[in-house]
């Protein structure tokens, strides 16, 4: 509400033009309302000690044209601002306001080669504290030096970040992925004038002589992509930003920059609301209350319900802390914790907070849930992540996640194997030792409830060494010097087709499409990854993700894996909604590697599944507030053995399976069993032996931990059945 009462006292009145429109600053409101109210508009940082040269460059803008990204904020030109409002009409291109240099924007330009002066420069200059670690904002650069005078005409402008306390300086208003500032020689494109080649054209959006003069946004040449400014900073601690613009070595033709009003992201999300702030812990105590190094709580979820609605909602966090913001403050809420039903026998919790309200202006009010450990046990757990497609020639990254999900500290080894027809580059962990298909690697001392991972670069080979529909299989394994209440989550397979061009917003499932219903049972579960990558020019602060959950999964039992930065994930009855606040996700153009992002998590299949259920799921992802990206629809089929000829498996019984050593094979119909294979994933025939009786033992002390398959004869049938060395 205070931006629309500020731009009030701007904006008297104009005639509605599908053009930006532009008030000059208005002297009767303090520059200080001006920039805390167009600019920052959020109680997260409050802007102090403004300051400001050339007060006629300074405006206030409105838009209703949506081929202009913005729809307010504040316009900074290094002449009159008020000239560029509305559509281009070729006047006033050039004007004169301070006729005042600047030595902080002179240093920047001459950095970057130039020799020439920098005149009626226009600066905006705050103080600000913040209370997050990083903030952001975005603008458009426009210029009526494109076109002519683009290949010699520097006009330059910076955002120029001073931490108070330090006294260093940088300037943010540079090319994404560099440290070049963004100016109309750096970037431009050839298009507009065949004198000098196209620098970043990719950041340059339009060239206003080229448009009829109806269709046209602002009343300057040339302007730029939206961009964002980011920052990593100490909370709390004091900086200084100033805004400046410049003509370079003249007074004509003019530049400006619009800057979106409320952009100033600095945790807005926490500091805009009253808030109710959940922590679930590890009660070492049973006192009932948090003390100093009683770690949080991630193996479950909150639960919250809404005015007793009977349509609870679950929040999951893997960080055992998560925050709801109320919108009506006559609503009554619900607080509970429920405990994953994997490990529901160990722990013990009562806690609950019933029919509360939150009071209007209240901050952040805090509940917490003390969770009680009742019987000690070891767990650790392995997934893989892929983090991108396979594509030929090309490389891949997949992460892989291991988790002690148990009481006590663990120690064990990780073992990764990988298909013939790729190779791997490098692996982030150092102490990994190489394989001829993978590597192995001793982990010590993982925490209890701690994640750790590790990056695997994969090279994909090009056509015709590798052919598209190929399939990649990699499995991991994972064993811990401890026994274990649940062996099943320490092997992962993950099956990926290799494929040409690809939307790098999809949802993928490690099985592949086709699942042996034979070979997957009710304690088995679906592993889902969903990737998003940003591949627009411009920073997304925020990213929500929505998976509307078909029928056949069991929306009960959907388990967070991992994910690449840090998330909240709610579940409304089959709703699954992820949610990344100021995540700052860079462009593609920036990073291909960084701008991209993903979250794994694993659910079961909804029970009566048989030959030839299949299951379609689908999500959309939004970036900010644009419209949602529909995914593929990546199905699912379970089916009868593939490839193989079937028997049933009934009349074999192997056991145990996961063994550490000795396999048993016993046919419960007597008959003989004349030969077994065990084979390898790679499809490589690691055993073979021939038989003339009805019971066999096969020892496998001396394979490496992961998943194998056993081909069982007898006479002219044959079975197959997998199995897991630990």
């Amino acid at each position: 509400m205070k931006t629309k009462l500020l731009l009030l006292l701007f904006v008297t009145s104009f005639a509605f033009s599908q053009a930006v429109q532009i008030t000059p600053y208005n002297s009767s409101v303090p520059m200080q309302d001006l920039v805390n109210n167009v600019f920052i508009n959020t109680n997260c940082a409050i802007a102090t000690n403004v300051q400001s040269q050339g007060v006629c460059g300074i405006g206030i803008f409105t838009n209703t044209n949506p081929n202009f990204p913005f729809q307010n904020g504040l316009v900074l030109r290094n002449g009159n601002a008020s000239f560029s409002s509305g559509q281009y009409t070729s006047a006033n291109t050039s004007s004169i306001c301070s006729n005042l240099g600047d030595v902080d924007l002179l240093a920047i330009s001459q950095a970057n080669g130039n020799t020439g002066s920098i005149n009626d420069v226009t600066y905006l200059k705050f103080d600000f504290i913040a209370q997050t670690n990083a903030f952001n904002f975005n603008f458009v650069f426009s210029s009526n030096e494109y076109g002519l005078y683009q290949c010699s005409f520097a006009d330059v402008f910076a955002f120029i970040l001073t931490d108070l306390t330090t006294g260093i300086s940088q300037n943010l208003a540079v090319i994404p992925g560099t440290t070049t500032p963004v100016s109309v020689t750096n970037i431009r494109d050839v298009a507009y004038n065949a004198s000098c080649s196209s620098v970043n054209p990719i950041f340059f959006d339009t060239y206003t002589l080229n448009q009829p003069a109806t269709s046209t946004v602002m009343n300057m040449k040339g302007y730029t992509v939206p961009m964002s400014v980011y920052a990593n900073i100490v909370p709390n601690n004091p900086y200084s930003i100033k805004m400046v613009i410049g003509d370079y070595n003249d007074t004509a033709f003019d530049s400006a920059v619009f800057i979106e009003g409320g952009s100033f992201n600095a945790g807005n999300v926490m500091c805009n609301n009253d808030l109710i702030n959940m922590i679930s812990f590890l009660d070492s105590n049973n006192n009932g209350t948090k003390d100093a190094g009683e770690p949080n709580f991630s193996l479950g979820s909150f639960v919250h319900e809404l005015n007793n609605n009977g349509n609870p909602m679950q929040l999951f966090s893997p960080f055992g802390n998560s925050y709801l913001f109320p919108i009506n403050y006559s609503d009554t809420h619900d607080l509970s914790y429920q405990i994953d039903s994997n490990y529901a026998g160990f722990y013990t919790t009562s806690t609950t907070y019933n029919d509360f309200l939150i009071a209007q202006n209240s901050g952040i009010t805090t509940y917490y849930f003390p969770i009680v450990n009742t019987v000690p046990y070891s767990d650790v757990a392995v997934a893989i992540s892929p983090n991108v497609s396979a594509v030929p020639g090309f490389t891949q990254i997949n992460t892989v996640s291991y988790t002690n999900s148990g009481t006590t500290a663990a120690n064990g080894t990780i073992t990764l194997n990988h298909s013939s027809n790729v190779s791997i580059l490098s692996v982030s962990e150092s102490g990994a030792i190489s394989t001829a298909t993978g590597f192995t690697f001793d982990y010590t001392n993982l925490l209890p409830l701690e994640t750790r991972t590790i990056d695997v670069i994969y090279s994909i080979p090009t056509i015709p060494t590798v052919n598209l529909g190929d399939m990649v299989t990699t499995d991991v394994s994972i064993t811990s010097s401890s026994t274990e209440i649940n062996s099943n989550n320490n092997i992962f397979q993950l099956n990926e087709v290799i494929v040409g061009s690809y939307d790098p917003n999809d949802i993928m499932e490690s099985h592949g499409e086709l699942i042996e219903v034979s070979e997957f049972d009710s304690s088995d579960y679906l592993y889902y990854t969903i990737r998003f990558q940003n591949t627009g020019t411009a920073n997304a602060n925020k990213i929500r993700i929505k998976d509307i959950l078909p029928a056949g999964l069991n929306k009960e039992s959907i388990v967070m894996v991992n994910a690449s930065h840090d998330y909240t994930l709610t579940r409304s009855n089959n709703e699954l909604e992820w949610f990344f606040n100021n995540i700052f996700l860079v462009p593609q153009i920036v990073s291909d590697e960084l701008s991209q992002g993903f979250v794994t998590f694993k659910i079961k299949p909804t029970a009566g599944f048989t030959t030839g259920t299949t299951i379609d799921n689908s999500a959309e992802i939004y970036f900010d507030f644009n419209p949602a990206i529909i995914t593929n629809t990546f199905q699912t089929q379970f089916v009868n053995a593939l490839n193989v000829e079937n028997k049933t498996l009934s009349n074999f019984v192997i056991y145990p399976n996961p063994t550490n050593d000795i396999l048993n094979i016993q046919n419960r119909e007597n008959s003989i069993i004349t030969k077994v294979n065990v084979i390898d994933l790679l499809g490589k025939t690691i055993f073979t032996s021939k038989y003339e009786i009805s019971n066999v033992t096969v020892d496998l002390s001396n394979l490496n931990s992961g998943i194998y398959f056993v081909e069982i004869y007898s006479n002219d049938l044959k079975t197959v059945q997998k199995v897991i060395k630990k």
